[in-house]
């Protein structure tokens, strides 16, 4: 299917379920921009489609330079809080690279049938990770406790990981 809003360079979606709805998200991957956008809208999959997209600007504290992508990977536990990870990628497959993972507001209805992206005016950093770059986030909700957080990483000539976010889930 066609991308459903003209796009540069996406690099993080997610889908999320608010309410029983099911809402798409994603930004672009702005390296080196000051921020991003996050876009979200509706989705329904029988037939495929997407209600209209809405958007909020983002501004990851950190990293930050020529290099930077505010947003590298993005998730969405069941409570909606919203978790994104931004990476520095010199474009050396070698590195050096690094990431930061930050909760950073919530998606919720709105109280009038729609969706609102809430963010934080300042996000909740969770882990500071040097000499990886974070592409990938995944959510696990642990029944009555806390969501557990993953990452994945694309770190070029040096392969991938995939670890828990030290302190997620406890």
């Amino acid at each position: 299917t066609s991308w459903p809003v003209p796009v540069d360079n996406v690099e993080g979606a997610a889908v999320a379920n608010v309410n029983g709805r099911l809402i798409f998200l994603f930004a672009e991957r702005a390296e080196g921009q000051p921020q991003t956008l996050l876009r979200w809208a509706d989705l329904t999959l029988q037939p495929l489609a997407f209600g209209p997209f809405r958007e909020a600007a983002f501004a990851a504290p950190a990293p930050s330079g020529r290099y930077a992508r505010p947003i590298s990977a993005i998730d969405v536990d069941n409570d909606g809080r919203i978790y994104v990870a931004s990476a520095v990628d010199t474009g050396n497959d070698h590195g050096p690279f690094r990431s930061t993972i930050w909760r950073i507001g919530r998606i919720e209805a709105d109280g009038n049938d729609g969706i609102m992206m809430v963010l934080d005016r300042k996000p909740e950093r969770l882990a500071t990770l040097h000499g990886i770059k974070v592409e990938g986030l995944a959510v696990r909700q642990q029944p009555g406790g806390e969501p557990e957080l993953f990452f994945g990483t694309d770190d070029e000539h040096h392969g991938g990981i995939l670890r828990v976010v030290p302190g997620s889930g406890v």
